[in-house]
């Protein structure tokens, strides 16, 4: 913290627990949770989330603990394709009612590569024109998160402030047609291996 200039960290976000084993050494006696309701308790931190490519994780983990944010992959491409391993619905409705704050990953995901020749430094491949991120932009806010993280490469990123400034939201009809167009798109959760 000293290195950083800071007193304390806004939010610590526990990441990428998608197996419920891990969740639950994470939550149990001595895990992760333990030490970050410590450091809540002094100061250190003001916020506590959890983060899962799961959304049934995710839900189980909020039956444990009361955490303050969530963060879950959420774009048009799953939505077409929901399933039980992918469906964020539920989570988003539960976090409603908790009013947490909820930050959407993947949101620019387009399907697993199909090549091993990348062109960005993503495991998945994005969306990559700029109508294209506009259009997941303001699918993923017009689901009513609170933020959505940009996606994992550099190159993208000026696309999609561009998209962030001229956002609006979408119509249930724009968001209908955008989730039927993806019909044709693999999703990237569950992953397929």
């Amino acid at each position: 913290m000293e290195r950083l200039g800071v007193e304390y960290i806004d939010l610590y976000q526990i990441h990428a627990l998608d197996d419920l084993q891990d969740l639950k050494i994470v939550m149990g006696p001595g895990g992760a949770l333990e030490a970050m309701k410590e450091a809540r308790e002094n100061g250190l931190i003001k916020y506590i989330g959890i983060t899962s490519h799961r959304p049934p994780t995710l839900i189980k983990a909020l039956e444990e603990f009361d955490f303050d944010t969530i963060m879950f992959p959420l774009n048009f491409v799953l939505r077409r394709h929901r399933c039980k391993e992918n469906d964020y619905e539920p989570l988003l409705k539960i976090a409603e009612e908790r009013d947490l704050g909820t930050i959407a990953i993947k949101a620019f995901a387009k399907r697993p590569w199909k090549t091993e020749n990348r062109r960005y430094q993503t495991w998945y491949e994005p969306f990559d024109k700029q109508e294209e991120i506009e259009l997941c932009l303001r699918f993923a806010l017009s689901q009513g998160v609170t933020t959505v993280a940009s996606a994992g490469d550099p190159k993208l990123l000026p696309l999609i402030l561009e998209a962030a400034e001229r956002y609006r939201e979408l119509t249930k009809t724009e968001q209908e047609a955008l989730i039927e167009s993806a019909t044709d798109l693999t999703p990237i959760f569950p992953r397929i291996k």
